[in-house]
């Protein structure tokens, strides 16, 4: 709406019927607020409606001459999903696109909103303790509201040092099992255009909160990677401590044929996933033989599987589960 009366207004159109005035006449006429001008009729409300496209035009002046002032944003969180949402400031946020503007927006989070549900920040601790049955982080996270709780794996900065370390490729990246999003956030800062994929709604809607206010522009997919890779291309794909809970799920022949998805739709691919089922601690006692690859076997059936070839390999803190570079086959 105001981007649009913007256009017509910069092309020098008449704006007495303009998307602006249009919804301000809309409002009124079902009896909400609307800076002023409800109760008003006639040429008062006309009047009233072109005094605040006056002030919207001014408004733009202003943006494009002094830049952002630093006014507040007023933002909730989506409670569900931990998408950002804006409850005041719609027109200064609209204004940037017309001039192309760029600036980070000082944003407030607002107790207000209608619905007592959608009020205030997102419930970040009540959802990690949720999701992971108490004060437990699957992957580090520096903040305030998780201090002092346990992190099941510890050595994810020693693996994101690995990805960084020559095992991708400058490009895009799909952090296959993204999680609250530790690799996809560093990876995206370090210059990679991410997207994270993750089949937990509860999980991905922290991530995307997380990415929200740190600042970390990327992309997400909610979703299990069988289906959502299919006809998908990234530069790389990685697979950190995902590929043993299909195998889990569905058997290692089903996992082979869903690798096959693969050929063709990256040039690098990293994995990391246990060697054999009996090293996995959690795994029930009548779980413990389903699955046992040597090194080099899982090698061979990742090559097989996928079409690529092993470039590099490390070794992490978990000695049971290495880290595999694949890289496509050039012919």
């Amino acid at each position: 709406m105001i981007t649009k009366t913007l256009d017509l207004y910069l092309q020098g159109e008449d704006l007495r019927e303009s998307p602006l005035v249009q919804w301000g006449h809309k409002v009124v006429g079902r009896g909400d607020w609307w800076y002023g001008c409800e109760g008003l009729v006639g040429t008062e409300l006309e009047a009233c409606i072109l005094s605040r496209q006056r002030d919207v035009i001014k408004l733009y002046h202003s943006l494009k001459e002094k830049g952002y002032d630093g006014s507040p944003i007023s933002i909730y969180f989506e409670k569900d999903t931990g998408q950002v949402c804006t409850y005041d400031g719609f027109h200064r946020l609209q204004h940037h696109e017309v001039p192309g503007l760029e600036a980070d927006m000082n944003c407030v989070v607002s107790h207000h909103h209608p619905d007592p549900n959608q009020r205030g920040d997102f419930p970040l601790a009540e959802t990690l303790e949720e999701i992971n049955s108490g004060k437990n982080l699957y992957q580090p996270l520096h903040d305030p509201r998780v201090e002092g709780w346990n992190t099941w794996r510890p050595d994810s900065k020693t693996r994101f040092k690995f990805l960084l370390d020559g095992a991708l490729v400058p490009g895009t990246v799909c952090d296959v099992g993204c999680s609250t999003g530790f690799f996809s956030r560093g990876l995206t800062r370090a210059g990679f255009k991410v997207t994270g994929l993750e089949p937990s709604k509860k999980r991905i809607a922290v991530a995307r909160y997380l990415a929200t206010i740190k600042n970390v522009e990327m992309d997400f997919i909610e979703g299990y990677w069988q289906h959502e890779l299919r006809g998908r291309k990234f530069d790389n794909i990685i697979f950190l401590s995902v590929l043993h809970h299909d195998i889990l799920a569905n058997g290692t022949e089903q996992l082979k044929e869903n690798l096959g998805i693969l050929r063709g739709n990256c040039k690098r691919l990293v994995v990391e996933m246990p060697i054999a089922s009996a090293g996995v601690k959690w795994l029930d006692k009548d779980r413990k033989d389903t699955w046992a690859f040597t090194p080099v076997g899982l090698v061979y059936f990742l090559e097989e599987a996928t079409g690529m070839k092993l470039l590099t390999q490390g070794i992490g803190a978990l000695q049971d589960r290495p880290l595999l570079v694949l890289e496509e086959k050039v012919c």
